[in-house]
């Protein structure tokens, strides 16, 4: 890693999951719901800094339900993809962090597609933080 911070890294991470996937936005938090970063597709929006908070409050509620579902491989990672009326979500937790992405319009439709994408960013922000596990 070169000069950069870890937090600048792991933005990075989510810009390109983002891109890929097609979300128009993306919010980190830890395993207990606190924040860690956050990438949206119209940063100078007046509803990023409310659309993060609702992402943040539903990972904290759908983090618990997870956490109770079996797991069938070794790397702790599930996910469960939302429909809503706005769009989708897709919520995914390994063993440190748990991720929201949301979908509108058209790419809604193609969120669960985004799971193999979100599985390889969210293994590499991991093994970026591995220091503090």
């Amino acid at each position: 890693m070169n000069n950069e911070s870890i937090n600048v890294t792991a933005e990075k991470l989510l810009q390109e999951l983002m891109e890929k996937a097609g979300a128009s936005d993306i919010v980190l938090t830890t395993e207990e719901g606190l924040p860690c970063c956050s990438v949206h597709e119209h940063k100078g929006s007046i509803n990023v800094e409310g659309t993060a908070a609702m992402l943040i409050d539903t990972i904290r509620s759908i983090s618990s339900l997870l956490a109770l579902q079996s797991i069938d491989s070794q790397d702790n990672f599930r996910h469960m993809n939302i429909r809503t009326e706005q769009g989708s979500l897709l919520i995914c937790r390994s063993d440190h962090f748990t991720m929201a992405l949301k979908f509108k319009g058209q790419k809604a439709r193609r969120a669960g597609l985004a799971t193999q994408s979100a599985k390889r960013y969210l293994d590499e922000i991991e093994e970026l933080f591995r220091i503090f596990f």
